[in-house]
């Protein structure tokens, strides 16, 4: 008599010694152990907590509902526990899951969703996957899981997914960069919802010296809190930092044993902000002239030394604000009439535009630009738009030409009314540039607003000591100048800081235009362009050029 005998596959490789690995089957997926203990991992304790009590006590919990009789008769889902991770990239997700792996002494089979969620096989392939995970005992580990969320009326793979999470007894795992709506149907089976924020100075401190490896040489110039409060780093960043310095240090020294100085880890931070800025997503349908990467930081502005100093104070008062909210349980929601207000005000050309964004750099925040003339025009109708987009995008909102606001209308006391019912409850900060020494505004007028500034920054012309280091700034040290240039006799013409630097720029440009022979910066050139610009200002009325 003859059988049939179906024998599984995976026996099948395991008898005859070629085990097939989960990648080949299932594209962008694999099957590993972790190595990340949990001590490892910076992350608020509550955090952590809630979520290994969650999982050490998951089995007491199924007994207890098993005992009370909670599965009679009552459509009580049998599959196992699936967790949220969501917040910003690098903010650990990835970490704390191959943690709670390695704390449970289990694999983890990582699945992405993006590498076969058209395939017509995906839904035998995402069987395939539990049946693995089943049989291996392994945490299922689905990373950029954004598609999870979709209607299952736009995306049928859904369904496919919430049958296997719910024959799945095990525990599983989502992590998404994005909060968005979810599917009500998935909502029901997530047993927890964790959110990831990016870390505070302290956490950054220990993140950063959590990278440094016991044996790496460091100059006595490294002060690891100095990079923790000055550059606002997610984890993920402040490694790929470490390893930017390390990299910069070798090229330097050209050895294998390096040793780093701050200003390597400086410059590694600064690159990575700068790709942070740039990979930053913007809302659908924002337009580009309303986003402001940020470039210079405050040491980049030449402004009086009181000035400085309270610029330097908005940008820690707004990093210890992320404090409060990510480390000492304060709700974001909860924070009314808690907003920073800031106004910045002094004629124009004297660093108003430039202070904004250094303060944005220092926060590594991004800028939500608003022309309050434009808000005018339209009555006020888009204030909450701009606040809802700022804070989709974590952005520092400046409100551009805000002296209109100042100018007794109805109008203006509208929209101001309605630009400070925002205000106050805006987790970052939101700062007023207004332009005095104009005909439209000679002076501000506090009392011709409801607005309440936390402070009030005023903005002067230079001095010729600030002169002088602005003309300094302004001539790059490869430009070819000729011997009779004199930054001391350039800075005793009283103007500001952006005729300076347009002045200079324009008469570098008339030299690149020069022979190679004749290629040299004079200070007749220099003279002529700053009388060119100083006639031009006399001229015309310069409008709104922020960040241009």
């Amino acid at each position: 008599m003859d059988y049939v005998v179906d024998i599984d596959r995976k026996i099948v490789d395991y008898l005859m010694g070629t085990e097939t690995e989960t990648a080949e089957m299932v594209p962008g997926s694999r099957l590993y152990m972790p190595v990340v203990p949990m001590e490892k991992v910076v992350l608020p304790k509550n955090t952590t907590d809630m979520v290994v009590s969650t999982i050490q006590h998951y089995t007491l919990f199924e007994q207890c509902k098993r005992s009370c009789g909670f599965h009679e008769g009552l459509g009580t889902s049998t599959g196992g526990l699936v967790f949220l991770f969501y917040g910003p990239s690098g903010t650990g997700k990835t970490m704390l899951a191959n943690a709670v792996a390695h704390e449970l002494h289990k694999r983890i089979l990582l699945v992405n969703l993006l590498q076969f969620k058209n395939d017509t096989k995906a839904p035998e392939m995402l069987r395939f996957i539990f049946r693995e995970a089943k049989l291996n005992d392994a945490i299922v580990f689905f990373d950029e899981c954004e598609s999870i969320f979709e209607s299952r009326e736009t995306n049928p793979l859904v369904t496919s997914i919430l049958a296997e999470f719910e024959k799945y007894d095990g525990l599983i795992v989502l992590a998404t960069n994005k909060a968005q709506l979810i599917d009500e149907a998935m909502n029901r089976r997530i047993s927890l919802m964790v959110e990831f924020r990016l870390p505070d100075q302290q956490m950054r401190e220990k993140i950063w010296r959590a990278h440094l490896p016991s044996n790496l040489t460091l100059q006595e110039d490294v002060s690891i809190a100095a990079l923790a409060l000055n550059y606002e780093l997610s984890g993920g960043l402040i490694r790929n930092a470490t390893l930017a310095a390390l990299n910069r240090a070798v090229a330097r020294e050209k050895t294998s044993t390096p040793t780093l100085c701050m200003r390597d880890f400086e410059e590694g931070a600064r690159l990575q902000l700068r790709g942070f800025f740039l990979a930053a997503e913007k809302p659908p349908g924002a337009s580009t002239e309303s986003y402001i990467t940020p470039k210079r930081s405050l040491a980049d502005l030449v402004v009086e030394r009181q000035t400085q100093k309270q610029l330097d104070a908005v940008a820690r008062l707004s990093k210890g604000r992320s404090t409060l909210f990510s480390q000492w349980g304060f709700n974001e929601d909860d924070c009314v009439d808690q907003g920073a207000l800031y106004l910045f005000h002094g004629p124009s050309g004297t660093g108003k535009s430039l202070a904004a964004e250094g303060i944005a750099y220092e926060c590594a925040a991004t800028i939500r630009l608003c022309n309050v003339a434009e808000l005018l025009l339209v009555g006020g109708l888009k204030v909450h738009e701009v606040f809802d987009e700022g804070r989709k995008l974590g952005a520092i909102i400046v409100f551009d030409e805000a002296q209109v606001l100042f100018n007794h209308s109805e109008q203006s006391l509208h929209v101001a009314k309605l630009i400070y019912y925002h205000a106050v409850r805006y987790p970052r900060p939101v700062i007023f540039i207004a332009k005095t020494g104009t005909p439209e505004a000679s002076s501000i007028d506090m009392r011709a607003t409801s607005l309440i500034f936390q402070q009030e920054i005023v903005f002067r012309l230079p001095t010729q000591q600030l002169r002088r280091e602005l003309w300094r700034r302004a001539l790059p040290e490869r430009m070819p100048v000729a011997d009779d240039i004199d930054l001391d006799v350039l800075s005793e013409t009283p103007v500001s800081a952006k005729t300076i630097h347009s002045a200079a720029f324009n008469a570098c440009c008339s030299v690149a235009m020069l022979n190679s022979e004749e290629r040299r910066l004079t200070m007749k050139m220099l003279r002529d362009e700053l009388e060119n610009m100083r006639l031009k200002e006399k001229n015309c009325q310069p409008h709104s050029v922020m960040f241009a």
